[in-house]
């Protein structure tokens, strides 16, 4: 899962020169424009943590999960953005299943396994 940042500079530059000669007026313009993006993605468990019961799992600081996904218990947490990765949880609560990313009432697919509040999942 990824999180996206794209910061876009943009510079322009005009120039504008008048000649004047006995009955003739030139002008001539001259226009620069220069547009820099950057962008940052942030993939995978750089400066991340886990985040489960809304505390992250190393320094105990709130974090959220089920804002990305309802029902969800634990997920990748981005300590640097302060946000959860959508669709990635990776424990569900209140008896749902896991299922890729997200916590369901019933498997849509494979089979439910779990019989606990916590950690179901469709194999």
């Amino acid at each position: 899962t990824t999180a996206t940042t794209t910061t876009t500079r943009s510079t322009t530059t005009s120039t504008t020169q008048t000649t004047t000669t006995a009955s003739t007026t030139t002008r001539t313009s001259t226009s620069t424009t220069t547009t820099q993006t950057t962008t940052t993605q942030t993939t995978g468990n750089g400066p991340n943590d886990v985040c489960a019961g809304q505390l992250t799992v190393t320094n105990r600081a709130d974090c959220w999960c089920n804002r990305n996904v309802a029902n969800c218990f634990e997920c990748p947490w981005n300590t640097v953005l302060g946000i959860g990765y959508v669709k990635s949880c990776t424990r569900c609560k209140n008896y749902t299943y896991l299922y890729q990313g997200e916590c369901f009432t019933d498997c849509p697919a494979g089979t439910p396994t779990g019989t606990g509040q916590f950690g179901r999942r469709c194999l």
